[in-house]
């Protein structure tokens, strides 16, 4: 598969395989997604991250709008929201070697008339039966109005505000070790820390603050929400899976001013329920969703 038809660098990254047209409305999209992955990593119970179902639909709702509906590579794709809920028994089963899995998805027409805007809406298939399902919704704009968008949004920034924040531990989001920790803690609150170099969140050059990175900081933020020390089998820290997600994005974010992440919903003592969270910059909301978690099964 391209990379350039999902906008990856890396080839590597591409977890697309091939495609087969399924009727006149759908389209059912291999995956192959890495046993081992240097970023999107399983957790200590072998769980496989849902991250990585989340990247590979981003892939496919770009390739499918490039390759079966003619959208120009000239232009510049912007997601208004994402919708995903996974069932967590075949997720979480422990992987030697790489899972094949199948996308069926299906594109709303409007990309046929002036190509700027489209919905995917997709079943997630592992060993032949649906374990998932996901919704997209993107733009797909010239680069005068993809400019006209990104000063528009800069614009209403204020002088940029860098806080002292104490970074999160790997254990408190849910990520291995801390260079995957996207959140530290000022004055009470969570605060993004982006890191630009960073080869997993920007595998390449972004002028602003990937959707991507923000997904994954509402990922941890629910984390830091619900996560409490529950010991298992031979006194492992039972992880939170995540299973459900649903996010808007509202506004670029940019990457030289903090980024507030704030979470409200059930009681703090809860592990699962839905979660409500937003990102905020100099007031303005850049994206705004919820999530939820259920624990992981010791295997």
């Amino acid at each position: 598969m391209p990379r350039e038809l999902v906008h990856k660098e890396s080839a590597a990254e591409v977890f697309l395989t091939n495609t087969l047209t399924a009727g006149d409305e759908r389209i059912r999209v291999g995956v192959s997604w890495p046993g081992n992955h240097g970023f999107y990593r399983s957790d200590g119970l072998g769980c496989s991250d849902p991250l990585l179902v989340i990247e590979t639909v981003r892939q496919a709702a770009i390739y499918l709008a490039h390759a079966h509906y003619a959208v120009p590579l000239s232009r510049h794709f912007i997601f208004t929201g994402l919708e995903v809920s996974l069932e967590q028994h075949e997720f979480t089963r422990p992987r030697s070697g790489p899972v094949q899995a199948v996308l069926d998805c299906g594109y709303e027409a409007v990309w046929l008339r002036d190509k700027s805007r489209g919905t995917l809406d997709c079943v997630i298939e592992v060993a032949g039966r649906p374990v998932g399902r996901a919704r997209a919704g993107l733009l797909a704009v010239e680069t005068p109005l993809y400019r006209q968008l990104r000063n528009r949004s800069a614009g209403r920034r204020g002088v940029p505000v860098r806080r002292r924040a104490e970074q999160l531990t790997g254990d408190q989001v849910g990520r291995h070790g801390t260079g995957d920790v996207l959140l530290g803690r000022s004055d009470g609150e969570l605060v993004l820390r982006v890191d630009p170099t960073h080869p997993g969140y920007f595998e390449h050059v972004c002028d602003h603050v990937p959707g991507m990175v923000l997904i994954e900081a509402f990922r941890q933020a629910g984390h830091v929400a619900r996560h409490r020390p529950d010991p298992g089998p031979e006194g492992r820290t039972r992880p939170l899976w995540l299973s459900h997600l649903s996010i808007d994005f509202g506004s670029f974010g940019e990457l030289d001013d903090d980024v507030l992440v704030r979470t409200e919903g059930t009681s703090a003592s809860d592990t699962a329920g839905g979660l409500e969270i937003e990102a905020v910059q100099s007031g303005v909301i850049l994206a705004k969703g919820s999530v939820d978690f259920v624990p992981a099964r010791f295997r």
